[in-house]
């Protein structure tokens, strides 16, 4: 896990494991109140570079279909759409899963 903080206070959080060589980002989010400062790009490149430094054959991670916020931050990255996961956030919340190549 990686946190980013303001004063004293976190504003964003981003956490990830590795599973056979690859890491899955498991929560990435951003107080409403500091989003569109960079601290999510800042976030996702700090994963992604650590993701690197361990190996990792890729990066994994589902995103909400419809998070008009967070998809153009992962399509920046070099994430593309590998499968769909319907109701993975609850009835009718539908997920897409995303993947970045590291090698």
């Amino acid at each position: 896990y990686l946190i980013a903080q303001s004063d004293d206070q976190i504003v964003g959080y981003v956490g990830a494991i590795i599973v056979d060589g690859n890491a899955d980002i498991t929560t990435l989010t951003v107080a409403p109140e500091f989003r569109k400062r960079g601290i999510g790009r800042e976030m996702l490149r700090r994963i992604i570079d650590w993701a690197r430094t361990q190996k990792s054959k890729s990066v994994m991670l589902e995103m909400r279909i419809g998070n008009l916020e967070a998809e153009p931050l992962y399509l920046s990255f070099g994430f593309v759409e590998i499968s769909r996961r319907p109701d993975y956030y609850g009835p009718g919340l539908n997920a897409v899963v995303m993947r970045k190549d590291l090698v």
